[in-house]
């Protein structure tokens, strides 16, 4: 019992800058890992992206996505995702989200951009290292949305 009191009444008696320090690092992981995943994840990838060989390819049909804030079950707002076919060493399919950050405020909206860009060819980035690994740059999409709305 006298080392656990001893324990105890040492631990009081320590300043509190440590946890402090410790909890404000563990703190500033958490906001960095959000920002990460919420931001600068698509960014990145796309910065790695910029420069893997061009292939041809096509967005297949899509759909609009309800987004919803947490378990509350309010409508945040709608993505698109389209998946998208190409050939990289066999047929391969992946996943493509619009918009290029966040979420589209209304179904209408979301709707008009999927008609946009469904069905359509677009130029799809594939990793050198491994073509199962590919992605669409939002600069390749960019173009697609601008001339089919004129």
């Amino acid at each position: 019992m006298p080392p656990a009191m001893f324990l105890l009444l040492r631990h009081a008696a320590e300043s509190n800058i440590f946890p402090l320090g410790y909890s404000s690092a563990i703190l500033a992981m958490v906001i960095g890992l959000i920002l990460w995943d919420r931001r600068y994840r698509r960014a990145w990838q796309q910065f790695r992206a910029r420069n893997w060989q061009q292939v041809a390819g096509k967005f297949d049909e899509g759909e609009i996505v309800t987004m919803r804030k947490g378990r509350s079950g309010i409508i945040s707002g709608y993505q698109v995702w389209l998946g998208y076919d190409y050939e990289g060493g066999g047929e391969e399919a992946e996943l493509y989200t619009l918009p290029f950050y966040g979420e589209f405020p209304t179904e209408e909206e979301a709707e008009k951009s999927r008609e946009l860009v469904r069905h359509r060819r677009v130029m799809v980035r594939v990793s050198p290292w491994n073509p199962k690994h590919s992605r669409i740059l939002d600069n390749d999409v960019r173009p697609l949305i601008a001339t089919a709305s004129k």
